[in-house]
């Protein structure tokens, strides 16, 4: 790969490249620009190409797509690339003017110099940025409170409702409400920068860039002035103990404390939405010292009956607790920082037979699909790894679960795999839709997130659910989503080693292996020069590690690191075992690389 602009540079440097010699620069970059400009063409020719075959749709699909990707990729551009675009502009225009002769209704196109002369906004941070309007601004009636069934306490409580629509900030009612004057209310105004704020936050896919997504807006405000008191120390379980609290314990507590426990305003102050703020606790204290059951003010009030104030629980329950804290009240369920229904579920999770795990993934295929496609009956191919899912051409769906079995090995050759166990436990659910509508829909309704216009897949590993999704259009050949089935394949098996590797680093995975193994496809050709524009868009490794970036840019500069990491092969194979192991992905990176992934970015190994 070629190198980058001077930004792109700086970052690629920390993580294991040298800054090049400034003369050697603009023709290098230009190369890259050149890769970015070869895929305009294509898509444009693509786009004129479906007009001309009649395909009205699916050209002005094309269109819209390479539009947006190209006014976002001109804006602030230095003019030696403004020089390479112009033309594809053009050539834009052209199409456009096809489309409105065919019938259709398309807004102008702005002009292209002020579009030039715009600049790109940096990252926006929810804890610095958006965290301290939303408290100043609606704080009053939805952080201290939920009026109008609208929470604000927490980011996650933001992320669950429908009041934003990722990337598109104009359909999001969070902002339609302050742009009408709907809110604030009593008098408060969000003023036009703080607005601006609002509006690039969400365009940038809402990010979150703290540590706990539960945690109340008001304290991620006010962090730096929490004291001495609010610091827990979590113990790990040493796997001897009799007690498993993700198995035992956390379920408990969900089923009988979440109505009061687990939401947005906790009664007393005392959440229990994960680990780390079961153990803080809350007006009355810390709730737990660990082995020391009868000082416990959980398991007193529990033991009273007391708590929960429904019921009694059962002395077999009581007893489980009472146990657990005498043990030493450790945590086994993966991060201490995500919520204690998850961790029940890795749990549960983990103690299942391949089998019976396949049997709830089976379970969830067709809830998943119903929420996205209503009642329409899907067609399933069962194979030996995957469960190949969509609407219609059953013939199709048979070449591609076909094809995924073909790839199976080979990715699991490149990434070392075990040939004795599932490439994934439990299987895979893949999604598969002939339109952008049905993709876009399932990613709105199964994972709560926009997909890119120009993203044609989708996956998610949750321990307790595994799938991947692909777009794939009526006139296309199931070899041509080839790339898509690898790379989600790939980073899905990566997620599933450890629920605590970080998606970035599974997305780089994924799309390393797909051009490892592909590496003459025109999509992974594309995926080069969007990954160099990513790196771009990276001012420090935070931004990369904190999750400050779009999806696609998450996944493509993921790329290029994983690109860098595999230059110690060693090292990498080392990470991945330790990974294979149970390790968390912080204390794997350092045992192979001897250096946390911030500190290896910033030492720039």
């Amino acid at each position: 790969m070629r190198s980058l602009h001077p930004k792109a540079l700086f970052f690629l440097a920390v993580i294991g490249s040298l800054f090049l010699q400034q003369a050697a620069w603009s023709q290098r970059i230009s190369n890259e620009e050149r890769q970015v400009i070869k895929s305009f063409k294509s898509e444009i020719e693509e786009g004129s190409k479906l007009l001309r075959l009649k395909k009205s749709k699916e050209s002005l699909e094309a269109y819209n797509q390479v539009r947006d990707r190209l006014l976002e990729q001109a804006v602030g551009v230095r003019p030696e690339f403004q020089k390479l675009i112009e033309p594809e502009f053009e050539r834009l225009k052209k199409l456009r003017k096809s489309l409105v002769d065919a019938g259709n209704e398309l807004p102008e196109l702005p002009d292209l110099k002020t579009i030039f002369a715009e600049k790109k906004m940096d990252p926006v941070s929810f804890q610095k940025d958006i965290a301290p309007i939303l408290v100043a601004k609606c704080g009053n009636c939805h952080v201290n409170r939920a009026q109008g069934n609208f929470s604000l306490a927490s980011f996650d409580a933001l992320d669950k409702s429908t009041k934003l629509a990722y990337g598109l900030p104009d359909d999001s009612r969070l902002i339609e409400v302050i742009v009408d004057g709907e809110m604030p209310k009593g008098g408060l105004k969000v003023e036009a920068r703080e607005l601006e704020l609002l509006k690039a936050w969400i365009k940038q896919g809402a990010k979150y860039d703290g540590e706990d997504r539960n945690q109340n807006l008001r304290q991620l405000v006010n962090r730096d002035n929490r004291g001495a008191d609010d610091e827990v120390k979590v113990e790990m379980a040493t796997g001897k103990e009799k007690i498993s609290f993700g198995l035992q314990i956390a379920p408990i507590l969900v089923e009988n404390c979440g109505q009061c426990h687990m939401v947005d305003n906790p009664q007393g102050n005392f959440s229990q939405n994960t680990f780390e703020r079961l153990l803080r606790g809350g007006d009355s204290g810390k709730p737990i010292k660990p082995g020391k059951s009868m000082e416990s003010s959980l398991f007193n009030r529990i033991a009273s009956g007391e708590m929960p104030p429904t019921g009694k629980l059962p002395q077999k329950s009581i007893d489980l607790i009472k146990a657990w804290i005498d043990e030493g009240a450790r945590f086994d369920g993966g991060s201490p920082r995500i919520e204690l229904s998850v961790v029940a579920t890795i749990s549960k999770a983990k103690s299942q037979t391949h089998e019976e795990l396949m049997a709830d993934r089976q379970k969830l295929l067709a809830n998943n699909w119903k929420l996205a496609m209503g009642d329409t009956s899907p067609i399933q191919i069962a194979s030996e790894s995957v469960r190949v899912v969509g609407g219609n051409d059953e013939p199709k769906l048979k070449q591609i679960s076909e094809r995924i079995e073909d790839w199976l090995p080979k990715i699991g050759s490149t990434l070392k795999a075990s040939k004795d166990a599932p490439f994934v436990k439990g299987n895979i659910s893949f999604f598969v839709f002939d339109k952008r509508y049905d993709l876009s829909e399932f990613g709105k309704m199964v994972s709560k997130r926009e997909i890119e216009k120009s993203g044609f897949s989708f996956w998610n590993f949750t321990v307790s659910d595994a799938f991947a999704s692909l777009l794939l259009t009526k006139n296309q050949q199931a070899t041509e989503g080839d790339p898509y089935l690898v790379q989600q394949l790939a980073a899905i098996h990566v997620a599933s080693l450890n629920p605590d590797i970080p998606r970035w680093f599974s997305e780089g995975i994924g799309h390393w292996t797909s051009a490892k193994l592909l590496p003459k496809s025109e999509t992974v050709l594309k995926w080069e020069a969007a990954s160099a524009e990513a790196v771009m868009a990276v001012k420090e490794p935070d931004d990369l590690l904190r999750n400050r970036l779009t999806d696609q840019e998450l996944a493509f500069v993921g790329y290029r690191f994983v690109k860098e990491l595999k230059k110690k092969s060693g090292n990498f194979d080392r990470l991945l075992d330790e990974l294979r192991k149970g390790e968390s992905f912080e204390k794997a990176f350092e045992k192979a690389y001897g250096a946390s992934p911030k500190d290896f970015l910033s030492a720039g190994r």
